[in-house]
């Protein structure tokens, strides 16, 4: 008797239905990035507003970067990122809009 191989993916990051990269289609991929730029340019709106706070981190030792987007009056991550060209995205779309991201050095 053999075991069958499970179909079933280990992570939901495995699963193309959820994560559009490990898909290959350009066109899913576009998607994908066009909904991300508009949830951040609606929470730039919100930053504008004083309603969520815009935090890049900078790892020296690590030479790592993370960008967060957090709703102010509750403290919950709303946009979160640390690979490197979001991060840069989001840094070009905050100071193109006006605002100044709050910087930490670590």
């Amino acid at each position: 008797m053999t075991k069958e191989k499970s179909t079933k993916p280990e992570s939901i990051m495995d699963d193309p239905k959820f994560n559009p990269f490990i898909s290959g289609d350009d066109e899913v991929i576009e998607q994908h990035l066009e909904a991300s730029y508009e949830i951040i340019d609606n929470l730039i709106e919100l930053a504008k507003k004083d309603k969520v706070l815009v935090k890049i981190t900078h790892n020296k030792a690590k030479d790592t970067w993370k960008g967060e987007m957090i709703f102010k009056a509750s403290g919950n991550i709303a946009y979160f990122t640390d690979i490197p060209v979001d991060v840069q995205v989001l840094m070009n779309k905050v100071l193109d809009s006006g605002l100044t991201p709050e910087y930490v050095e670590e």
